[in-house]
């Protein structure tokens, strides 16, 4: 892969990992306890009934949102580890390259299309 394309990816990697932090940031409250542990902030609406039922409802759909980012979140880290270290674009199955436009699609892949398709029929 030549240099430019890489920096693409990477710059696409970096503002997906911005972004999804900052999506964290929102929902979620950092641990004291952990590095890069969250816990998701439990909203305080009211006293009121019905915005008890609120907060219960938000807090929920959050846990599963935080999931989400944090799984989503860990890809992009990985793929930019793997662009520091020179492994990135080769697939973690077969080790042969990634298409290019599969990671222009979708940077976060660490798989051949091959092999993705292999594993999905297991």
């Amino acid at each position: 892969m030549d240099k430019q394309t890489l920096a693409i990816i990477q710059q696409k990697l970096v503002s997906k990992r911005d972004s999804i932090q900052a999506e964290l940031d929102r929902i979620t409250v950092k641990d004291p306890q952990g590095a890069n542990t969250y816990n998701v902030a439990y909203p305080d609406l009211g006293n009121v009934e019905n915005e008890s039922v609120t907060e219960i409802e938000t807090y929920d759909i959050n846990l599963s949102v935080e999931q989400v980012l944090k799984s989503s979140y860990d890809d992009v880290c990985n793929a930019l580890k793997s662009i520091e270290t020179g492994s990135y674009g080769v697939c973690k199955y077969c080790h042969k390259p990634i298409d290019i436009n599969r990671l222009l699609a979708r940077p976060v892949s660490s798989s051949c299309i091959d092999c993705k398709t292999k594993l999905k029929m297991l």
